[in-house]
């Protein structure tokens, strides 16, 4: 029977520990960022590396969406790109988190809605109700940043102005997990369209969609939620076992060819 190498022993180690969950076909990798911490939330991109640390996707429409996390929140840029018509405190953007992922087909008190509307730093927070199956305004979360703002010539994507959205998720707020049910709706006021993500959804307003058709957000790698002390201990003293009981192999061997 073929022995296992060191190599292949750890591959599989590190498998079994940062297995992928299972998602469907509408779904976005979230990448854990330290440069996150140097954000400008103005609504807009401030400097030329701001938000290049983080992923990338695309809402319908060819609308840039930059995600990332780090420490207690969520990170998420929105750049509306085709929206040149700038109707201020009426084109939004609205971020929504299925926290337990239930996919249900009515709003309940784990999904959460945050709005930003364009030319204010007002957000404002939406949250299920299982008694209304309906999203009602709460109060906002003291850390909370949802903000929108006209893009100058700093932007990455385009040089004429547009809308653009700058949030802040607490985490504290949807609970720490590796999988989110997740939306993003995009709405310009003059065109009375709503550029989504997952792109299936179609809306002919601002409305917010069931929980049912929301893509996922997920961590690969499992960096969100981060692991505690006692796990990180765990992993890395089974791989230095791992390594240091080959090396003695190698040793013993080498005295016994002698």
């Amino acid at each position: 029977m073929k022995k296992c190498t060191i190599i292949e022993l750890a591959l599989c180690f590190f498998i079994l520990i940062f297995t992928i969950p299972s998602v469907h076909a509408q779904s976005i990798p979230i990448t854990f960022s330290s440069p996150m911490a140097e954000v400008v939330f103005d609504g807009k991109w401030t400097f030329r590396t701001e938000w290049k640390p983080s992923s990338l996707d695309t809402i319908k429409g060819g609308i840039p969406l930059r995600t990332a996390h780090l420490d207690n929140f969520i990170y998420i840029f929105v750049d509306a790109v085709p929206d040149t018509s700038i109707d201020n405190d009426e084109d939004n953007a609205v971020v929504c988190f299925d926290a337990k992922n239930e996919q249900s087909s009515k709003p309940d008190s784990n999904d959460y809605c945050f709005i930003a509307k364009l030319s204010s730093n007002k957000a404002i927070t939406l949250q299920g109700s299982e008694e209304s199956g309906e999203f009602t305004v709460i109060k906002n979360h003291a850390d909370l940043i949802a903000i929108g703002e006209t893009s100058d010539e700093n932007d990455r994507y385009s040089k004429v102005p547009h809308a653009s959205y700058e949030f802040r998720i607490p985490i504290e707020l949807l609970e720490r997990t590796d999988v989110y049910g997740f939306y993003v709706g995009v709405y310009d006021h003059s065109k009375s369209q709503t550029f989504t993500w997952p792109s299936e959804i179609n809306l002919e307003n601002s409305d917010i969609p069931s929980p049912a058709k929301w893509g996922i957000i997920y961590s690969p790698d499992k960096s969100l939620p981060e692991y505690d002390l006692p796990i990180l201990v765990l992993i890395l003293g089974s791989l230095s076992a791992i390594i240091l009981s080959s090396k003695n192999k190698k040793l013993n061997l080498f005295y016994l060819n002698r």
